[in-house]
């Protein structure tokens, strides 16, 4: 029996991944099958001699397909969600922290990638109905000490890798997340967050001697025991630029390489919490009642394959057509006489002699049966697969725009199992970037990590690794209607300014509404003379300061500009009722005054109290002399 928790061995290593790799066998198969359609190599004509010689014509409709199903109807971009326990202290502003510091390292680290993870995973679900997710893993090129100078590395060359390594040591994401291909994984298929994670894969002699000898100097000087390495023996592979296969293997408390076909080059000790590879399906599987229940090609189901008859008799179809009308266009011509005296007749431009010695190979007129096939086999792909209505295409016979946005709403329900399981993979993996984060401040030091302008730090998370994630593709007439309805629930006194922005799909809500009340603030007549006040005396215009207090004192009206022009409040009344609502991302109207909070109702009294609310939001412009700005 293996155990997750036991250091492992290669004999271990190797009966576990001969084990899922016969489950598997099955499902990787049909994966390969599908890259071939993705990628446009599959047969069309049976693998008989006499269509060897057939001409092929494949469209784009398999890859057209995957590619409109993962780009226009699953999104990029995660949205990401903090729950707290309570509201005692700063724990919505620490969540707000945490939700925008993440979601800036959760993105960067998609960035980092040849391909987007989060775009390769969800082409992958509809694709191959399963993907894998290696990740998060860390990667220190820029967060080790000072790189060494190299054997033969000139004073130049050296000093210029010294300031990159500089230059980006402080600003480094180390998190990574990679998408992989599902036949380069194995994961127990019936475990949602498998114990156990096996990567095999080929890796260059020389890269792998490198790897290995690193790992043994760092494992004799800071491994425990039961760690061990062995640096590859680069003998064994004769030349250095070989391939070399290995399996990776992953426990939430190991970490090994073994040759497929040798010894165990090393095992340490997996510090991070958690096994980092992950996997989740379309939910498009099923498993049967009456076949082998623990194979997980029943599983695995993407939206290609209930369609691959279809998709190769379209490809017959168009090649038969395609080679009709070629074949029609460029007719065999022919003359019934002798060969030089038709080459002497086509000499001039226009061709001499009786016209009856010529002839044109005839073909038969295409029927129309055959573009009605046509069609029919493209309708049938599309019900099965994609529709070409959630591609921007009109549906015969819709006339009305709420026609085509019920039928819109009806295809998109196919892509939400897919959007549920994405959301669910990568909230797991959000959570392990949390686990890593405290993990680099107990063995690095590092306290922080940005990306974006966005911080996460290691102290707001305080033990609390759950987060949500969701990858939404936000419909525009959707988005309306909600901010309409929050709008009006907002205007009638039942949503608060939190909920309001809750419910109009806001992120860091805490940092909005902190935000807006410090713009409400800069706006009072208090905190304009303090401002006003402090720029006068910056420039040395005291006299500018004397002259617009005066000037205010004698209007007895408020504050004045340098025109005489009376500084009042913005108009901060709600629309009337069926007023437009506000553009997405704009800041809701004021409510009534019954329904404003208490630091609202403190921004519209004047002095004592408009005052502390500005400084507690950072400001630092008092009066030089001690004085106090006048109260109107």
């Amino acid at each position: 029996m293996i155990q997750p928790w036991e250091p492992p061995d290669a004999k271990v290593v190797r009966k576990y991944f001969e084990h899922l790799d016969d489950m598997w066998r099955d499902a990787h198969t049909l994966f390969e099958k599908l890259d071939s359609f993705y990628f446009r190599t599959y047969s069309i004509w049976p693998p008989e001699e006499r269509f060897r010689e057939y001409p092929v014509h494949r469209p784009s409709t398999p890859t057209w397909i995957v590619d409109h199903a993962a780009d226009t109807q699953l999104a990029a971009t995660p949205v990401i969600h903090r729950p707290t326990a309570n509201r005692r202290g700063d724990a919505e502003e620490r969540a707000d922290r945490i939700e925008n510091g993440l979601a800036a390292l959760m993105n960067d680290a998609f960035l980092q990638e040849p391909v987007i993870p989060v775009k390769g995973a969800k082409k992958q679900l509809v694709l191959y109905g399963y993907t894998p997710i290696y990740g998060p893993f860390l990667d220190l090129r820029y967060q080790f000490t000072k790189p060494e100078q190299k054997k033969g590395e000139d004073e130049e060359d050296y000093d210029a890798r010294i300031a990159e390594w500089e230059a980006r040591r402080y600003s480094w994401n180390p998190l990574r997340i990679r998408s992989l291909h599902p036949s380069s994984v194995l994961l127990d298929p019936f475990d949602k967050v498998p114990a156990i994670g096996l990567r095999h894969y080929k890796v260059l002699a020389y890269q792998l001697a490198d790897l290995t000898t690193r790992k043994f100097e760092q494992l004799s000087n800071y491994g425990s025991r039961n760690e061990f390495a062995m640096p590859y023996d680069m003998d064994v592979a004769h030349d250095p630029y070989e391939p070399v296969e290995v399996i990776e293997w992953w426990t939430a408390s190991w970490h090994a390489l073994v040759l497929k076909e040798g010894d165990l080059l090393y095992k340490e000790r997996n510090g991070w919490g958690f096994q980092p590879l992950s996997h989740t399906f379309s939910s498009y599987g099923q498993i049967p009642t009456s076949a082998d229940t623990v194979n997980p090609k029943y599983l695995a189901k993407g939206i290609l394959e209930p369609n691959l008859d279809e998709i190769v008799h379209e490809a017959q179809q168009q090649t038969a057509k395609h080679e009709l009308l070629m074949r029609a266009a460029f007719a065999r011509r022919g003359f019934r006489g002798d060969a030089s005296e038709a080459a002497e007749m086509m000499k001039g431009d226009i061709l001499e002699g009786d016209k009856d010695d010529w002839w044109i190979e005839q073909f038969p007129n295409l029927p129309a049966q055959i573009f009605e096939l046509g069609r029919e086999t493209q309708v049938a792909i599309q019900r099965g697969s994609f529709s070409l209505a959630l591609a921007g295409f009109r549906q015969e016979g819709v006339t009305t725009v709420g026609q085509q946005a019920i039928l819109d709403s009806a295809a998109k329900n196919k892509f939400r199992a897919i959007e549920i399981e994405a959301d669910h993979l990568f909230s797991i993996l959000g959570s392990n970037m949390l686990r890593l984060a405290a993990v680099l401040k107990e063995e690095l030091g590092i306290t922080s990590l940005s990306a974006g302008g966005a911080e996460l730090r290691a102290e707001d998370i305080q033990n609390n690794y759950r987060v949500l994630v969701e990858f939404r593709d936000v419909d525009p007439v959707l988005l309306q209607q909600q901010t309409e309805i929050a709008l009006r629930e907002y205007q009638a006194g039942l949503l608060s300014d939190e909920d309001y922005y809750t419910a109009t799909g806001k992120q860091d809500v805490t940092g909005m509404l902190k935000r807006r009340i410090k713009e409400m603030v800069r706006k009072t007549p208090e905190y304009l003379a303090i401002s006003m006040g402090a720029l006068s005396r910056e420039m040395g215009m005291r006299g500018l300061a004397t002259k617009l207090e005066a000037a205010g004192k004698e209007q007895g009206e408020g504050l004045v500009d340098p025109q005489g022009n009376r500084l009042t409040m913005p108009s901060e009344a709600p629309p009337t009722p069926g007023a437009a609502p506000p553009m997405p991302g704009a800041a809701p109207p004021m409510p009534s005054e019954e329904s404003r909070s208490p630091e609202q109702r403190a921004i519209n009294a004047p002095g004592e109290a408009a005052r502390e609310l500005a400084n507690a939001f950072g400001n630092s412009l008092t009066a030089g002399n001690g004085a106090t700005p006048q109260q109107y």
